[in-house]
């Protein structure tokens, strides 16, 4: 059945589905897991146009906003923000940077602070997706570059094996964008961010940014490997990441 002809209740079935393969992608198998949010986002690219043109009111339909921070240290933070902006069109999502400002007692002192954090913004369902595949992808990098640094030379000095380990992550990131394009060409999918998703951004009036990334400072080696790694990781190749 073409999915021009499918009904709500059939397209509730396909969101049931993609539901149940959320919830294996936070087995403990990480290759178990991968494969279940490659599934997820295909169901999701494949299914785009009618989840869109569903005539129902309901929360799944509703826009959201969600704010993340990287699981781990801030000098790590950068690199997840660079990676969510970088894979969020593949997701139907938007994200930007959000800046909270508030007064609070800092060794014994009142001070204004800022804070920044990633907001996510698109449909429940998207979002969803979107949340779990960035947060793999991100653990993932975080395992391959400390493996990748673990093995290069012991000549390198600290401020070298730093240098290495950033390319290689700014590698991994553009590996993680291209596997997501070709994963798109090979299964002829069209993943189109929702009308209303693009709306709410507007609305906001966020203004026009940069692209978030960078290319190699020196390492190519190291970027060259990321980018591999990156890659295989979204194409359900990588090996590495089950040893």
């Amino acid at each position: 059945m073409g999915i021009e002809n499918m009904s709500n209740e059939q397209m509730k079935e396909v969101i049931k589905k993609v539901q149940k393969l959320l919830a294996l992608s936070q087995s403990d198998n990480e290759n178990e897991a991968r494969l279940a949010l490659q599934k997820a986002q295909e169901l999701q690219a494949k299914y785009n146009i009618v989840f869109d043109q569903l005539d129902v009111e309901d929360e799944s339909q509703k826009v959201i906003e969600e704010k993340y921070d990287a699981p781990d240290t801030e000098s790590l933070n950068s690199l997840f923000k660079m990676m969510a902006c970088n894979i969020a069109d593949h997701y139907r999502v938007k994200t930007y940077i959000n800046i909270h400002r508030e007064w609070a007692t800092i060794d014994g002192r009142y001070q204004r602070t800022t804070k920044k954090h990633l907001a996510v913004v698109g449909l429940p369902f998207d979002v969803e997706v979107f949340k779990q595949s960035l947060f793999f992808a991100y653990n993932a990098m975080r395992k391959l570059s400390t493996t990748f640094v673990r093995q290069l030379p012991s000549s390198f000095s600290r401020s070298e094996k730093l240098l290495s380990k950033n390319d290689y992550c700014f590698g991994f990131i553009k590996g993680c964008v291209k596997g997501l394009e070709e994963n798109e060409m090979t299964k002829a999918l069209i993943v189109v961010t929702p009308h209303a998703v693009i709306e709410h951004m507007n609305s906001m009036k966020l203004g026009t940014a940069a692209p978030i990334g960078r290319a190699s400072r020196g390492d190519y080696a190291a970027y060259e490997a990321g980018h591999r790694d990156g890659k295989a990781s979204m194409k359900g190749g990588s090996k590495r990441l089950t040893e």
